[in-house]
């Protein structure tokens, strides 16, 4: 009841969905309350808004039933790298000497290239999510994309440092805002993509709540 209150606060015009998993789960118990959680941004929905959802995620079709169930005849662009997504992924490629992607899009209309200087694997498609919502309010995306080009992470997007040593370099990629399994694949995903030379040195936290539950335990023991 609170959450669909909170949004009728704020009554946005946009609300952009670009993932759902299986987190909070000790609060939520299932993924179905989850998801039901989630749609309840659009109670607060102006009434010509519109959402903009992630069309490759696991829960896309349960997520968009939802926010239908809640909010009729609503209108959405989806985004994703199907070529009759609205935001299109057409290419990214993982550039190891600068550690960042080149990314090949087609926002509606309008193909755009650009560079993001992160290493995270998701984020390719993340930014068109960004960029769709951009070209929808009519700015210049492609102006936006060249601006992608000085982006920063923020601490909870896992950030990469290089530690200069007179034997070579230590890179460093701090992810421990990132403690659910999924954030964890997602970690080594990404470490997949620098294939670095040398020793890797892992150092694993864990899902952890002040009161233990039974997600809790699966969790730690996948």
């Amino acid at each position: 009841k609170l959450r669909v209150e909170r949004t009728k606060w704020v009554n946005p015009d946009i609300c952009v969905f670009t993932h759902i998993g299986p987190n909070h789960m000790d609060m939520h118990k299932s993924i179905q309350n989850l998801i039901w959680a989630k749609s309840s941004v659009v109670e607060g929905l102006r009434d010509d808004g519109i959402i903009i959802i992630n069309k490759d995620m696991k829960y896309f079709d349960e997520l968009l039933e939802a926010i239908q169930k809640r909010k009729q005849n609503i209108k959405y662009l989806t985004f994703g790298s199907n070529s009759n997504c609205d935001g299109y992924l057409i290419e990214a490629n993982f550039i190891k000497e600068t550690l960042g992607w080149e990314v090949k899009a087609k926002i509606l209309d309008e193909e755009i290239q650009y560079f993001l200087p992160l290493i995270q694997s998701h984020l390719p498609l993340a930014s068109i999510s960004v960029l769709l919502t951009a070209k929808y309010l009519n700015f210049d995306i492609q102006k936006i994309a060249k601006e992608y080009e000085s982006l920063l992470p923020y601490d909870t997007m896992g950030k990469m440092m290089i530690v200069h040593k007179p034997e070579g370099d230590i890179l460093f990629y701090d992810q421990s805002r990132r403690g659910s399994v999924d954030g964890m694949r997602a970690a080594f995903k990404d470490l997949s993509q620098i294939n670095p030379k040398g020793k890797i040195v892992a150092l694993l936290g864990g899902v952890s709540f002040k009161k233990d539950s039974k997600w809790v335990k699966e969790a730690h023991l996948e």
